[in-house]
């Protein structure tokens, strides 16, 4: 668990491991489906690690100045340097539908894409699936933006734990906007579905243009919002007559 986290909020469920991870991988692969801010996600690496005492710790203490779609050779070489052993890659399915009995942790890292370019920036965020705890934590990087980054503001994690699913917070006010989106919007969701799911062990997903490439799909809409957008706000508003 994350240190010195407070307990944001807990909301019961009937759902298994199983379905609790189901649904934590759902987030986790297609964030754009709760979070309006985001176009969708880009994974550029995923990883089983052997558990560290003090991995978390060494996960918010990472230099990710610099970075760029090739921080997953980055992340692999700072968490190597600081002791950490990679095991190689993974699949998230196949890691939650495994028993585990903690030998291995999947560290994830993907690339969140803002559906709005000029509000938004690019984020880099990382997750930590603790299959054996039942938990998985995601810290988002916010350094280095000129404008809000997509990724939520302060490492938060997930746990299905005596019956509910919870959500909690480290350096964070309860009274923060992210945080009250968490357990106002994230938190319902999850456990919806969470409770409603029928996991066969297939990677779930939205499964709209997932045959087209996310980011070059997400730069082509960029184009075409900025060059027709308002003309077409001002026809569907009424307000533009063609001459």
């Amino acid at each position: 668990m994350l240190k010195d986290a407070t307990l944001l909020s807990s909301s019961p469920t009937t759902a298994t491991r199983e379905q609790f991870w189901w649904a934590a991988a759902l987030w986790h692969n297609s964030p754009h489906l709760v979070n309006r801010r985001l176009y969708g996600s880009i994974l550029l690496l995923s990883v089983r690690v052997v558990p560290h005492p003090d991995l978390l710790s060494l996960l918010t203490e990472l230099d990710t100045s610099g970075w760029s779609e090739a921080s997953r050779d980055a992340l692999v070489t700072q968490l190597k340097q600081a002791g950490v052993e990679v095991l190689g890659t993974s699949d998230l399915v196949l890691d939650g539908a495994a028993t585990n009995t903690g030998t291995f942790l999947t560290l994830t890292l993907k690339l969140l894409l803002p559906r709005n370019n000029d509000k938004f920036a690019e984020g880099l965020e990382v997750a930590l699936f603790d299959w054996a705890a039942g938990q998985v934590t995601f810290l988002g990087d916010r350094s280095g933006a000129e404008v809000p980054s997509v990724c939520v503001s302060f490492p938060y994690s997930l746990h299905l734990e005596d019956g509910n699913i919870t959500v909690y917070v480290r350096e964070a006010s309860l009274e923060e906007r992210s945080a009250i989106w968490l357990k106002e919007h994230l938190l319902p969701r999850l456990v919806k579905w969470a409770d409603s799911a029928t996991p066969d062990h297939s990677s779930p997903s939205a499964t709209s243009l997932s045959l087209v490439p996310v980011q070059e799909y997400n730069t082509l809409y960029q184009h075409l919002k900025k060059k027709y957008g308002k003309e077409m706000v001002k026809v569907s508003d009424g307000s533009y007559y063609p001459s």
